[in-house]
């Protein structure tokens, strides 16, 4: 079994990054996409949920991340991450 993540290697070059959001990235693609939410990224990391939000919100400006919004009956039932390698990296 690979328990390896594969990590693109502009984000590591990225300098309009901070090393937070780097790390934030990094724990993100160790964890399943249908179990990435704010709880689980923060527990992971170590971090309390207004410091992922607010590095979180860094990786979605600069493109590294997206997100979806999954509404059932006008609610939001859940907010999907994706995460962009440089190829996918929206800007």
């Amino acid at each position: 079994m690979n328990n390896g993540v594969s990590i693109p290697v502009g984000l590591v070059n990225d300098i309009n990054l901070s090393s937070r959001a780097r790390f934030v990235y990094i724990v993100m693609t160790a964890i399943q996409p249908c179990d990435r939410n704010i709880d689980m990224v923060a527990q992971v990391a170590g971090l309390n949920r207004s410091t992922v939000y607010k590095h979180l919100k860094e990786l979605l400006a600069s493109g590294w991340v997206s997100r979806s919004i999954v509404r059932e009956n006008g609610r939001i039932k859940r907010v999907d991450y994706v995460l962009n390698d440089g190829r996918t990296k929206k800007r």
